[in-house]
């Protein structure tokens, strides 16, 4: 009975697939824009540089097992 009900199951699950996938038409992704080929040093220059906020953090306190010192 129970191999019966997983059969079922299966079926069931394989006759609702399609119902719950989105439909061609709504599943189109937009274009994506076009890719701009740069070498290193252009890219690297585009990278934003943020400074390093340290707030909150104390090593001591923080990695007590790392500070011991043998």
């Amino acid at each position: 009975m129970i191999k019966n009900m997983l059969r079922g199951a299966a079926a069931l699950s394989l006759l609702l697939t399609p119902l719950a996938l989105p439909s061609a038409a709504a599943a189109a992704p937009a274009a994506p824009a076009a890719a701009e080929v740069l070498n290193v040093a252009d890219a690297v220059e585009q990278i934003p540089i943020a400074l390093e906020d340290r707030t909150g953090y104390e090593r001591e306190s923080q990695f007590k097992h790392w500070n011991k010192r043998l």
